[in-house]
């Protein structure tokens, strides 16, 4: 019990330093799939039905105008690899719902490309044998990016310095 309210707290990024000097505020970014550094679902895997999981985020910044949401694994064996980008999220959401579709647009926002050059979540498929990270990172904006659909990952990072007024992380665990 003790361990996993450790890793809930661990869900918090405390704050960081964003691009003008100021400080960031945190806010929070869960799942009920899974929780902080335990392991995805395998329905939300390649070896599942490779559905998105919901996720929840709550106390975001003052002045949030939208949001970005990056999830990669680093542990991937040729560098980090992209499995969703989604962004220009309004700023009144506080929810994905399980398995978002790969439309260009959804909920308000806008789909990125992943590495495997597609639109929408793909899941966790990570070569057998090995534990690996699913980081997701969500992007408190104080304004939209405004990017056409199917934008990278680098990209979308370019387009919000500057803007980012709070950043909120999960990671979860998959092994093959």
């Amino acid at each position: 019990m003790a361990r996993h309210a450790v890793a809930l707290a661990v869900t918090i990024v405390a704050a960081l330093v964003v691009d003008s000097g100021r400080t960031a505020m945190a806010f929070s970014l869960t799942s009920p799939a899974f929780a902080a550094n335990s392991a995805i679902p395998k329905q939300h895997s390649c070896e599942g039905a490779n559905r998105s999981p919901e996720l929840r985020w709550s106390d975001a910044p003052a002045g949030t105008k939208a949001f970005a949401l990056v999830v990669d694994d680093p542990d991937a064996p040729a560098g980090t690899w992209v499995h969703w980008v989604l962004y220009d999220l309004p700023d009144d959401a506080t929810t994905l719902p399980e398995g978002v579709p790969a439309d260009a647009a959804v909920r308000g926002g806008t789909h990125g490309t992943n590495s495997s050059r597609k639109l929408g979540y793909g899941g966790p498929c990570p070569p057998p044998g090995k534990l690996h990270h699913y980081v997701f990172k969500l992007y408190a904006l104080g304004a939209p990016t405004t990017l056409k659909p199917g934008a990278t990952k680098e990209d979308v990072l370019r387009a919000i310095e500057g803007h980012v007024l709070g950043q909120a992380e999960l990671i979860g665990t998959y092994e093959r």
